[in-house]
């Protein structure tokens, strides 16, 4: 009896110890189920302003993209004016020696005045300085000149020659050959042309040189010429050429407008997918720690019942 009663005390510590033990097991689970109960409400409150963040970044790039093209739209309708207009300006500016030169086609090397590269600011006085010279269609052959001479229909054929003969310059002037820098090809004709030609500051500096050198001519750099016999002024734009030509700077500066507002859109475009590729990567961060927690959490909630 006393062994059988010391048997079923021993039992009684056995269970008591093992409720403690399990007491505390129960304890420890519920405490571990409060932390990550609260801990995936903590990570699912962090997605709610990440999820608005997302939300605002797309309406955000829809709205950009929107724009982007409303931009690119003008552009191209820009463009196209801008083509428009410069060729309006360009048949204005047509002139018998540009139209025969297009049927010359390589047979000639081009017109005169666009073989010549000028200082800045001397333009006017150059091309008051060259008159008709300047739409001339210029040949190396002069074979081919003569054959050619019958369909120029009055425009002037010069030929280039590799030679150019040397010419005394007038003490203290300032010859206009100074200001320009022909093509090699035409350095001996342009120098023929030029060569007595002297820059001078207003009309009546120039009258009064061309006294003193009657052989000469002085050209203002505005425009006018005064030489042997002849009095002469650069070629004007023509009232409509101005119109266009100014409807073509606005155009211009509207289309650099337009353009750096599509840079402008590009750059912003470039901030809200980086936000965004930022805002997705926390997401998928947060939805990975909300699994990993809900999976522990199930295992936890199975021991502890």
């Amino acid at each position: 009896v006393l062994r059988s009663l010391e048997s079923y005390e021993a039992e009684q510590e056995r269970l008591r110890s093992a409720l403690t033990e399990l007491g505390r097991r129960t304890a420890d689970a519920t405490g571990e189920r409060d932390r990550l109960s609260a801990e995936v409400e903590r990570l699912d409150a962090e997605e709610t302003p990440l999820a608005a963040r997302q939300s605002d970044g797309e309406r955000i790039r829809e709205r950009l993209d929107t724009e982007a093209a409303e931009l690119q739209a003008r552009e191209r309708g820009l463009d196209a004016r801008l083509q428009g207009l410069l060729a309006r300006l360009e048949a204005l500016a047509a002139t018998p020696g540009t139209r025969f030169a297009r049927r010359a086609g390589d047979r000639s090397i081009g017109l005169l005045g666009e073989l010549i590269q000028v200082d800045h600011g001397v333009e006017a006085a150059v091309a008051a300085a060259l008159g008709p010279w300047a739409d001339a269609v210029v040949y190396l052959d002069e074979e081919r000149a003569v054959a050619d001479a019958g369909e120029a229909g009055g425009v002037t054929l010069a030929i280039a020659r590799a030679t150019q003969e040397p010419r005394d310059q007038l003490a203290g002037e300032r010859p206009l050959l100074s200001v320009v820098r022909p093509d090699p090809r035409v350095g001996s004709l342009v120098a023929r042309i030029l060569g007595h030609v002297y820059l001078a500051e207003d009309a009546e500096q120039a009258r009064a040189a061309h006294g003193r050198h009657h052989d000469a001519s002085f050209v203002t750099l505005d425009g006018l010429l005064v030489g042997p016999h002849i009095v002469r002024v650069a070629p004007r734009s023509s009232a409509e050429q101005k119109a266009i030509d100014r409807e073509r700077a606005a155009v211009e500066r509207e289309r650099d407008t337009v353009r750096r507002e599509l840079q402008e859109n590009r750059r912003e475009r470039g901030r809200v997918e980086a936000d965004l590729a930022e805002v997705s990567e926390g997401l998928n961060l947060a939805d990975q720690k909300i699994t990993d927690g809900a999976n522990v959490l199930m295992i936890v909630n199975l021991d502890s019942g």
